[in-house]
């Protein structure tokens, strides 16, 4: 599973001769400008791309690509679930101690021979 880190966004729409028909919708547009309008993680951005194709692209059925959605979701939910347990048991942070003026510090005893 990938981290927080990790989990990235579309940065860079594909050159239109790239995309593939079935991320192409009645009006011309391709899914990755509408997924570019979204602040989608990179789980959420998979998600949609497979439910768009979904039953469209040679060689992968309806199923197959509604399982693989349900797969990206199910990651992003575990994924949620780790951040908020972690923050859940992280134990709270002592305050600063304010610093006054320099304290001066013992110095060690001189060891005689």
């Amino acid at each position: 599973m990938r981290t927080e880190g990790e989990v990235k966004q579309t940065k860079e729409l594909k050159p239109a001769e790239e995309i593939q028909a079935y991320y192409i919708g009645a009006d011309g547009k391709s899914i990755y400008e509408l997924l570019k309008q979204y602040d989608l993680n990179w789980y959420r951005q998979q998600a949609i791309l497979y439910l768009v194709r979904a039953g469209k692209k040679e060689g992968f059925t309806e199923l197959d690509d509604l399982t693989s959605a349900m797969r990206f979701i199910q990651g992003d939910i575990e994924r949620k679930q780790e951040s908020q347990n972690q923050a859940a048991t992280k134990p709270p942070r002592k305050p600063r101690r304010k610093r006054t003026e320099a304290t001066p510090q013992p110095q060690p005893e001189a060891v005689s021979a």
